[in-house]
């Protein structure tokens, strides 16, 4: 194979040289060939993706073909993930010659695939800028249409249904990001089910999947993502998270995270949008009165014993979630009526009263000026 009998050991001389035009990554806004290349960008230490070389390719390649070969990524792989994937070694037919090696040769025989940008008519659907990938079964025992067991949920050769483009040659994808597909599962999470998490910019991708991609350095197992159960408390503890560690303010971001599972017998797959000013408003709180912040989140939950990390991990759904995600008011949750008490800062209430709800200036002053007559009302 081209390329690959010059990468050193250490993927130091040959290996280090910058990427060649024709193999050059880039994001597509597609989910699952981003996560694969978030995954490649965090095992290399790297946030650009004009900054890879080559030998943090092949560096990649090396990593996820020693993971992949364990039984307890197997196990997830083949039930979750890449259902019978010849390329990854999980159909059952190959386990007695599952090996890093055999995975690295496939993974290898991809990339070299890769075919330049063009304006060819035969265009794949995720990039947009490269040849489709007529056929797979170079590759392993893979089938030679591009479905299910590369690219989760879209079908196979025989359920057409599965297909957008109804087509018997599978789906429409190019070499580059089909390569990139298989690194997916290293920047996702297990919660029961698996998650992929989606980000704009960028960045926040890679905030977003560093757990995952540590954990699996760590342990060379998949995340379970600290223990959650719910897709969207996770995720929400997550922005919490990065918000107060980096003083993130998620100024004009987005986030879709994509909670699926792929078996044979069944596909399937919720999406949860986190629009920026339920980002921004979570930054907010978490600098202003996290405290206050927890309190409201507390009452979202109909049973609310326990501790908040115990309820945070729950399989219980959160009101106060749903509603911020749905574009519902959450003011209620602000005041805790059985105590009489508003339970956060005026400062919180009035960045979502304005932010959140686009309430009048003029609202919001006599919000404020009726607020302050009760409180001088109660300490008389």
């Amino acid at each position: 194979m081209k390329g690959w009998g010059m990468i050193e050991d250490d993927f130091g001389g040959e290996g280090a040289r910058m990427m060649p035009k024709e193999k050059e990554f880039f994001w597509t806004g597609h989910p699952f060939v981003d996560a694969g290349l978030v995954a490649i960008l965090s095992v290399s230490n790297k946030e650009k993706t004009e900054d890879l070389t080559e030998g943090d390719i092949f560096k990649a390649v090396d990593f996820v073909s020693k993971l992949y070969a364990k039984d307890s990524w197997y196990r997830t792989i083949q039930g979750q993930i890449f259902p019978n994937s010849g390329v990854l070694m999980v159909n059952p037919s190959m386990k007695k010659n599952r090996s890093p090696n055999k995975i690295t040769e496939n993974l290898r025989k991809l990339y070299d695939e890769i075919p330049e940008a063009n304006g060819s008519d035969n265009i794949c659907v995720a990039c947009g800028r490269r040849e489709r990938l007529e056929k797979l079964d170079l590759i392993g025992k893979s089938s030679q249409i591009v479905g299910r067991h590369v690219v989760p949920l879209v079908g196979t050769g025989d359920m057409l249904n599965f297909f957008h483009s109804g087509s018997r040659k599978g789906f429409a994808v190019c070499a580059a990001c089909l390569f990139l597909i298989q690194f997916m599962p290293v920047a996702s999470y297990k919660l029961g089910r698996i998650l992929t998490i989606h980000a704009y910019p960028p960045k926040y991708s890679l905030l977003l999947a560093e757990d995952a991609v540590e954990h699996a350095r760590r342990s060379s197992l998949i995340s379970d993502g600290r223990g959650f159960r719910r897709a969207e408390s996770f995720l929400f503890h997550k922005v919490a998270d990065i918000s107060r560690e980096l003083n993130e303010n998620w100024k004009y971001a987005s986030v879709s995270a994509y909670y699926f599972t792929n078996f044979n017998q069944r596909q399937e797959m919720e999406i949860t949008f986190f629009p920026s000013y339920v980002l921004e408003f979570i930054a907010y709180a978490e600098s202003v009165d996290s405290v206050g912040w927890r309190g409201i989140v507390r009452r979202g939950w109909r049973d609310k014993k326990g501790d908040f990390e115990e309820l945070e991990k729950t399989t219980r759904k959160n009101e106060v979630y749903r509603r911020l995600l749905n574009g519902e008011s959450i003011l209620r949750y602000f005041y805790d009526a059985t105590n009489k008490k508003v339970i956060t800062s005026w400062r919180l209430l009035e960045y979502y009263a304005r932010e959140v709800l686009k309430m009048d200036e003029t609202v919001l002053g006599f919000i404020k000026e009726v607020s302050d007559r009760i409180i001088e009302t109660i300490g008389e």
